[in-house]
């Protein structure tokens, strides 16, 4: 126990001769202020890595008295000036600052779970992909991340990311972690950090909230309960199924994205589970997967057999669709039972004059046992297969697990896709597809087919060895040497870069390249600069990392990429990946430019409002309205009210947000609108905001009556 009367002694403080009352207040305040020290040592730490000053002890003690009530205030922010910071929301939230370099310079605990874990890492000075990478890593071990919580949701405040930050993180949580965490990004300015501060909130969680209309959320709240909030804006398709020649057909609804004013990435996965539970906790097996981008278009059935289920004839199972909006939210379809139809007994013939036996049209299969065999070479566990001809083939899916015995996809995933028929080997190395040093795997090989059957291979098990040192990077010298050098790669002609086109469609690149087929790639890392005339990847980071071959297409944002500004030129390639990332391989470069921004609007012109039009189609109005040309322009409320026939925002609340001044038409489902009845008479408005929110123009109402 700390004897404070004593430490007043030896600093000699009491012959100055204070008040009595002044010398018992600092007991006081110096008292309160070694427990809180006491309570959060790993704060102090921060303090004094981040600033050493020297200062007289008994002036310490004094200062005490003012700061000891402010003391959280210095917990990693006060003392440690942040020009930006990442946010990690799990169930404990934290705070990452970081300097323009993206070296950490304070953790900030932002919730008792978090201080628990803060107070366990050391991460200041390390690069902020590192210090996520061990707050999730930590968070795990703590049992904060398990079947239930899987969200990890990662926030950027302030962040250019101009060193690939984020991508490198998520390539490294993707491949540590998988499927044992849901990653969840967004971005923001300093401003909005600032902002919920103000509002004793996560930065991250806010933002996420406001992705959507009307979620609302306080210090209490976990990522989870804002994704379940968001998941009631986002629509989940309406499934059906029903019995089909030598299958099912399962078949679910369009979805109306203008509707949910959302645009980008989507990706939905056809499962099937032993109970519906399964299906709605998201444990079902994935039939079939694809991704799309919202202007496509959109694929709404899916026939299952027991060829590419695996599922027998006579089986009773629960089907539902699986839809992942980008990075926002994840939703599952109602769920469908049926039973798998056993397959029809062939029609005698009619007639006795021989006929030619008809060409069979089943999917040819490998042999019964494809004999993949396997073996460690240098630094490569080497995976080899038996090679099918079959005109049907679609591939080879090279698949690992560490504790499946009999690992197949889709329901162990994959390491590597291969195209090309003739291939039938490949080499593996300690990093490719997440795979460690010294740790046993089974490998196997599930050969693809075009009508979307399966047939997985035998597996082997082995042990991925270390990455082997080039003579350069061994201790001894060469003449030293007592084992034979390791092999030189092949010549750089071997490995072959591909060429990227592409065109801006609004502020969308839209980019394409050509297939690499070879048994050594790794992914293709879509490469972007504002500066760089000749960008390649690691110097400039990347925009997408896409390990499937045959994925020879992308869009980005490009208002989300650092650099930014209408009419700036950015240059554009494709590095491919090989060999467990050792080879690199960058292909020519595009220049594309970015739209012109609205052309400038002279101060005195006035704000103008809109007109807005609409129709009902069923429970759904339709509403349209004029487009807004103003460098001032902020965006579209639609507004609407059951009972005030002049809406207008904010008084009357809002059903959308749009931002974007070229999107004039949207649609609502007035059944979900409080206020809702058959026959009821609901008015609609558009306010045009301008300036930063500050100016708010309303037009006409429209009068929709409800069927």
């Amino acid at each position: 126990m700390f004897d404070i009367d004593a430490y007043l002694d030896t600093i000699a403080i009491k012959e100055v001769s204070p008040p009595d009352a002044l010398i018992s207040r600092t007991v006081e305040q110096c008292g309160e202020l070694l427990k809180r020290k006491e309570k959060d040592k790993k704060a102090t730490q921060q303090i004094k890595k981040a600033v050493m000053i020297a200062v007289p002890a008994a002036a310490l003690l004094l200062i005490g008295i003012f700061i000891g009530s402010q003391m959280n205030m210095f917990q990693g922010t006060a003392m440690n000036a942040a020009s930006a910071c990442f946010t990690v929301d799990i169930n404990p939230s934290v705070c990452v600052n970081v300097d323009e370099q993206s070296i950490v310079t304070s953790l900030v605990g932002q919730n008792n779970d978090a201080q628990i874990l803060v107070d366990k890492l050391d991460c200041v000075g390390d690069p902020a992909a590192d210090a996520i990478y061990q707050i999730v890593e930590e968070a795990k071990d703590l049992g904060y991340i398990d079947e239930q919580n899987k969200y990890v949701l990662i926030g950027c405040f302030g962040v250019s990311d101009e060193d690939g930050t984020l991508g490198s993180l998520q390539e490294k949580l993707e491949n540590s972690f998988g499927d044992m965490i849901d990653l969840l990004v967004v971005s923001g300015t300093l401003e909005e950090k600032t902002q919920a501060d103000s509002l004793d909130v996560s930065a991250g969680l806010l933002k996420l909230s406001r992705m959507a209309q009307g979620v609302s959320i306080d210090n209490e709240d976990k990522v989870k309960d804002v994704v379940d909030e968001l998941k009631d804006t986002y629509s989940a398709p309406a499934l059906s199924v029903s019995e089909t020649t030598g299958g099912l057909m399962l078949k679910w609804t369009s979805l109306d994205f203008e509707a949910m004013g959302y645009s980008g990435e989507v990706t939905c996965a056809i499962v099937a589970a032993d109970t519906a539970t399964e299906v709605k906790d998201y444990n079902a097996k994935i039939l079939k997967s694809f991704t799309y981008q919202t202007g496509d278009t959109q694929k709404s059935s899916f026939k299952v057999t027991p060829e590419n289920s695996g599922i027998h004839a006579g089986t009773m199972k629960f089907y539902g669709v699986y839809v992942k909006y980008g990075n926002i939210a994840k939703l599952v379809s109602n769920v469908v039972g049926a039973n798998m139809p056993k397959a029809a007994a062939p029609s005698p013939k009619t007639s006795t004059t021989p006929t030619a036996a008809p060409t069979s049209t089943q999917t040819p299969k490998p042999q019964q046992n494809p004999d993949v065999t396997g073996h460690i070479s240098g630094g490569a566990v080497v995976i080899q297969w038996r090679k099918d001809t079959s005109e049907t083939l679609s591939g080879y899916k090279i698949v690992a697990s560490k504790t499946n015995p009999n690992p197949r996809y889709p329901d162990d995933g994959y390491l590597k896709f291969i195209t090309d028929k003739d291939t039938t080997s490949i080499k593996l190395y300690e990093g490719t597809g997440g795979l460690k040093a010294n740790q046993s795997y089974y490998f196997s090989v599930t050969y693809l087919y075009k009508d979307g059957s399966t047939v997985a291979a035998n597996a082997v098990q082995l042990t991925v060895p270390a990455k082997e040192k080039t003579p350069a990077e061994t201790a001894a010298p060469p003449a030293e040497q007592t084992t034979a050098p390791t092999q030189a790669p092949p010549p750089s002609g071997d490995y072959a870069s591909t060429s990227i086109s592409g065109s801006m469609d609004g502020n969308t690149a839209r980019l394409s390249w050509g297939q690499i087929n070879d048994a050594r790639f790794d992914g293709y890392k879509v490469v972007c600069s504002f500066t760089n005339s000749s960008p390649s990847y690691p110097n400039d980071g990347y925009v997408k990392w896409i390990t499937d071959a045959g994925q020879t297409s992308c869009s980005v944002d490009m208002t989300k990429i650092s650099g930014y500004a209408p009419e700036a030129v950015c240059y554009f390639a494709i590095t491919a990946l090989y060999d467990g990332h050792n080879v690199k391989k960058t292909g020519n470069t595009i220049s594309l430019t970015m739209p012109a921004a609205p052309p400038a609007v002279p101060e005195s012109q006035p704000y103008e409002s809109t007109n807005v039009s609409g129709s009902m189609d069923g429970n759904t109005a339709r509403l349209s309205w004029g487009q807004i040309n103003d460098a001032r322009f902020d965006g579209y409320k639609v507004v609407c009210s059951f009972t005030n026939s002049s809406p207008s925002y904010p008084n009357d609340g809002y059903l959308k947000w749009i931002t974007d001044a070229g999107q004039t038409s949207c649609s609502v489902d007035m059944t979900g609108v409080d206020g809702y009845a058959p026959g009821a008479t609901c008015h609609f408005a558009i306010t045009v905001l301008y300036d930063g929110h500050n100016v708010k123009k309303t037009g006409n109402t429209v009068t929709l009556t409800m069927p």
